[in-house]
Formats: structure tokens, C-alpha cells, sequence
């Protein structure tokens, strides 16, 4: 049986968004024969049993205790080997990945980033190939302050994982900026996807709505005032209120608690802060409307939240609110039958009227899922998986 090595930051017992990423290509590369085990970042070393491998954890970050001036010296310190940080978590995976890799012999060792350490670790295996759930050169994060002036270290480190990668997968919204002269040397090497995030599991069964109860929204997700506020939802469900009833549910972590909390005392927002998986998914199938909020990025950076392609899953309405021309989820919600894209410097009077009429249309329909399939092919698992299978020679 071929197995492949995922490296990465979150997955079992929590699994971050490329964490989730992962687990989904996993259960594709089990149907096609193709074993795989994690090693990924954790409170403690564990072992924990998933599909046909093992999650190994390690404790990468350990805190330690220091007074302040001890604690900013090692802030500087970490400054300077940015974007690495952490020297100590590359050893430390390197160590792990090359014991399992002598006991089980991998097919393909994948180092997911971000986070970069992950990748690095991998880089010096034969074997390795890199996946850029979160792309390295043109991340989020390099657009933003004193990091600006570093970019350049981003660059370098990323051409030197692409130098040693026997492939690179990268997604579809990065194209734009890898099709650029900057990395033309090694597009022979890229293999094009996109966030793997489609599955049929998630459908939920179309429930007309009746007439005169209040419209639920649900917001799930990070939220922080710099990049990805709930200003815009908070705006307009205010003037959508001032004719019909209406209820969003926010379900997230955060910056925005207190201007959730202004805006929970006029009625339509209810906060709910974060809670566990099971609790959101039964959430998610009694509401009517999915909310999705772009992110605010600067220069080149052009990132899509791997929540749209979750709410796609479940085939429900979806309202996505427009965070400038860096977000490229209106092109993905053009294709999408029940979306609809709201500009916040639009008149609001004009959205809450878009927002009407999307209701009336929309609310109680569903997308079945091959439809999705056709629409979005990149974005099942089984499409990345099969990238990878046929990179190893297949299944035995």
C-alpha cells in the first residue's frame, strides 16, 4: 500500500482550517488505496488513531516563563528569523518525520503551509513536496506592516522549498500572482487546485420557510476589526429590521465581542461566541441564510476563506459581504445558484432591498450536490487527492 506523511500546524484534536483541509483529502486518498499519517503541532506528544494512520502530536511551542525584558529579547529575536520564528519547531519535526519515515518508508512527505516551519522541516527529504493551503511569498501577513519590508526573506525561503519540492500544489486564487515572473523558473512544478472543502456531507434538506417568523442568519468564523469586521453585517441587518423581522447568529472568536455585544441590544445580532463542531452543525441546519465576510487584504494577496466551500457543502443560501478587490469570493458566488454578493459602500437602503428580494427567492432552496460537483470540480478532495495519487504511481 503506498502512504503519503502529512507535516502541518493544527489537526486532530482540533483541527485549524488547512487542518480540515487535510482530513478531507485523507478520507479521499483512503478510498483510492493511499495511506497517510500527520505530524502536526499540540499541547503534548499524542497518537492519535485517524482513517488508516496515526496523528502524531508534538508540543513545538512550549511556554516557557520570563520576566518582560527576557520575554520582548526573544519577540526581537524571533523577529529577526522571520519568517521562520521558531528554529526549534523545525528540528524538532525534522526528528519526528525522519524516524517515521525510516520505520514506514513514505511514498510522498507533504509539508502543508502555513505554517512555514512545517514545510521546512520537510524540505530536506527527498520525497517532500509542498502544499500551500496558505501560500508563503504572497500570505496575508507579508502585506501587512513592518513585514512589508521583509518580504523579501518570504521570497527567498519559498524558492528554496520550491527548488527541493518534487512538486508544488498551490491554489487557484494565488494563480495570478505565481503566473508572475518572480517564480517562472519553477511553474514546471506547479500543479494547480483549490481549497478542497466540497463534500456531500454537510446537505441539508430544504425547509420552506413560514410566513411571518423572523429570517435566521448564521455567521461562523473568526472575527477580527483588521481584516475581517462585522461591521457590514451589523449595518445591514439594522436596516433590513426596519421592515421585517430578521435574527443573525454569530458563532466566533475574536476582537468583535464588543461590538457584538452593541449591536446584540438592538435586537438582531445574537452572539454566541466559539463553540464545538457538533453544536454549530446543528445550528447551521435550523437556519435559513449562511453569512460569509471577506477578507481585507493588501497588496497581491488574494485569500479565500475555506468557509465558503463548507456552506457550499450544505447547499443553503449563502450572503457574502465584499471586502474589496482582493477578495475573489464573488467570482466563485457568481457560479453559486443561491448567492448573493453585498458591496458595503453601496447605499443601504439599496442592500437591504437586495437582501429582501434574496430572501423571498432564495430562503428554503437548496443546491443538490452534483450540481455543486459540476460547478466546482477543483474543490472536491477527491480532485487534490487524485493529484497526489498520480504523482506516486497510483494506488497497488
Amino acid at each position: 500500500m503506498k502512504r503519503v506523511l502529512f507535516v502541518l500546524g493544527g489537526h486532530l484534536p482540533k483541527p485549524s482550517a488547512n487542518g480540515a483541509c487535510v482530513m478531507q483529502i485523507q478520507r479521499a486518498l483512503q478510498t483510492m488505496g493511499i495511506a497517510s499519517d500527520v505530524v502536526c503541532e499540540g499541547a503534548s506528544y499524542q497518537e492519535i488513531p485517524y482513517l488508516d494512520g496515526t496523528v502524531y502530536t508534538l508540543p513545538l511551542y512550549a511556554s516557557k516563563r520570563s520576566g518582560a525584558l527576557i520575554g520582548t529579547l526573544r519577540k526581537a529575536g524571533r523577529a529577526m528569523l522571520w519568517p521562520v520564528k521558531y528554529p526549534g519547531a523545525v528540528k524538532a519535526y525534522r526528528a519526528k518525520i525522519r524516524a517515521l519515515d525510516q520505520e514506514k518508508n513514505y511514498d510522498l512527505i507533504i509539508g502543508v503551509a502555513y505554517p512555514v516551519t512545517a514545510a521546512l522541516a520537510c524540505s530536506k527529504e527527498e520525497n517532500f513536496a509542498l502544499y500551500e493551503l496558505d501560500p508563503i511569498a504572497n500570505n496575508l501577513e507579508v502585506h501587512q506592516g513592518v513585514k512589508r519590508l521583509m518580504r523579501h526573506r518570504s521570497v527567498q525561503l519559498e524558492k528554496a522549498l520550491c527548488r527541493r519540492a518534487r512538486f508544488v500544489l498551490h491554489l487557484r486564487c494565488d494563480e495570478a500572482f505565481y503566473s508572475r515572473g518572480e517564480f517562472d523558473a519553477f511553474r514546471d512544478k506547479f500543479v494547480w487546485t483549490d481549497i478542497p472543502m466540497l463534500t456531500p456531507d454537510r446537505a441539508v434538506p430544504a425547509a420552506p420557510a413560514e410566513k411571518g417568523r423572523a429570517v435566521t442568519f448564521l455567521y461562523a468564523g473568526n472575527l477580527m476589526r483588521s481584516f475581517r469586521s462585522p461591521a457590514p453585517l451589523i449595518a445591514l441587518l439594522d436596516e433590513y429590521a426596519k421592515t421585517a423581522p430578521v435574527r443573525c447568529d454569530v458563532y466566533s472568536r475574536g476582537d468583535c465581542e464588543q461590538m457584538l455585544a452593541e449591536a446584540a441590544q438592538r435586537g438582531a445580532i445574537c452572539p454566541h461566541g466559539f463553540v464545538d463542531a457538533e453544536t454549530l452543525s446543528r445550528a447551521l441546519a435550523e437556519t435559513d441564510v449562511l453569512v460569509s465576510i471577506g477578507n481585507k487584504a493588501s497588496g497581491q494577496s488574494t485569500p479565500v476563506p475555506s468557509k465558503i466551500f463548507e456552506y457550499m457543502s450544505y447547499g443553503m443560501p449563502i450572503l457574502h459581504f465584499y471586502a474589496g478587490k482582493n477578495d475573489l469570493v464573488p467570482s466563485y458566488l457568481a457560479r453559486y445558484p443561491l448567492g448573493l454578493v453585498i458591496d458595503p459602500a453601496d447605499d443601504a437602503a439599496e442592500n437591504a432591498e437586495k437582501l429582501r428580494a434574496f430572501v423571498a427567492d432564495a430562503v428554503g432552496r437548496r443546491v443538490d450536490f452534483d450540481t455543486l460537483k459540476t460547478l466546482f470540480p477543483e474543490n472536491t478532495p477527491e480532485h487534490t487527492a487524485s493529484l497526489i495519487a498520480e504523482r506516486i504511481g497510483g494506488t497497488e
